[in-house]
């Protein structure tokens, strides 16, 4: 294999590829540069340098937007932290993309939803793997798959 390439799916099949989160439970949310990572188990992630947001049954908890804002507070937000306090060792419970936009929604019960948001025409949003699943959300909200590519013949 040299490198992957994007295959568009059917509509009906992104459903189908993030459904492969149902059953897993949060290991660790965490920030790294610009991107955010939601870890599951068994090798399980998704990552997004977009918009994203943690709601409960009361509202929104915390945003990307959120993370280093002092609000009034003693010391800023860690939006990382929150969400990984409120979401590690839960299980995903439903998964589904929200159409036409690309939105990921994962529920944890309880209230608990995370959100990532597509907020852009152009950029790539989310990236869902695991398993040899690649799943990813580019600009606009197209979902597609990346294939493993051999080298060209020499």
């Amino acid at each position: 294999m040299n490198g992957f390439r994007a295959v568009d799916l059917p509509t009906e099949d992104p459903d189908g590829f993030v459904s492969r989160l149902v059953g897993r439970s949060v290991n660790a949310f965490v920030r790294l540069d610009w991107t955010w990572f939601l870890e599951c188990t068994e090798g399980w992630c998704v990552a997004t340098e977009s918009a994203w947001r943690l709601l409960d049954s009361s509202g929104v908890t915390v945003t990307d937007l959120d993370h280093d804002q002092r609000f009034g507070l003693p010391v800023p937000v860690d939006a990382a932290q929150v969400v990984s306090e409120r979401l590690s060792g839960r299980v995903i419970r439903t998964s589904s993309i929200v159409r036409p936009a690309g939105d990921l929604v994962l529920d944890f019960g309880e209230g608990l939803v995370l959100q990532c948001l597509v907020n852009s025409s152009g950029y790539d949003s989310w990236r869902l793997s695991g398993s040899g699943v690649d799943l990813h959300c580019l600009g606009g909200g197209r979902i597609c798959a990346s294939e493993p590519i051999d080298p060209p013949p020499r």
